[in-house]
């Protein structure tokens, strides 16, 4: 059975389908496309689909494995401006659009933006004016897409570095 796929009838016998959803620790619709990051089994791997109204097609070729000198698992997926944004332990990374393949498949390439900083949880990623804000390691960071990341909890500009760790005897109950 064929599937529409950007409006061109494609043969499924020549692109092999996931048969389900995949089971990943991080999903996200983004620009169309559904991204699963983390998958079961493949920590280190990053899928996306068919673009709306396929996004329930998720052909097994369009997945990549971002492993470049940084074997932690992913840890976040977010989305900053054009791009999606995957988070290891110790690396941050963006999917950038690399246009359509001989099967009239959406690819993306897997480019490495930061390496020695990474997020330490998902649900604390948060866009704040333009950059994507983090919990890393030693504090939180802000990621403006570019290498020039940016530790905000050691700035006194941004009031982050009111975050730090205190020692709660320093805080008086009653008030």
């Amino acid at each position: 059975k064929d599937i529409l796929l950007e409006h061109k009838a494609v043969d499924k016998a020549l692109i092999a389908q996931e048969s389900t959803f995949p089971q990943a620790k991080y999903i996200m619709f983004f620009k169309n496309i559904m991204w699963a990051a983390n998958l079961k089994g493949y920590p280190h791997q990053v899928q996306w689909s068919a673009p709306a109204p396929f996004h329930k097609v998720w052909p097994k070729i369009q997945t990549e494995p971002l492993m470049e000198n940084d074997n932690s698992p992913i840890s976040g997926l977010a989305s900053l401006g054009e791009w999606p944004v995957i988070f290891k332990g110790d690396s941050i990374w963006l999917m950038v659009f690399a246009g359509e393949d001989a099967f009239n498949l959406t690819t993306f390439t897997p480019t490495k933006m930061v390496a020695g900083v990474g997020c330490t949880s998902n649900s604390g990623i948060k866009e704040i004016r333009g950059r994507l804000i983090f919990p890393a390691e030693d504090g939180l960071y802000a990621f403006d897409g570019t290498p020039n990341i940016k530790k905000i909890t050691e700035d006194p500009k941004t009031g982050a570095d009111r975050l730090k760790e205190r020692n709660p005897a320093e805080y008086d109950a009653t008030s």
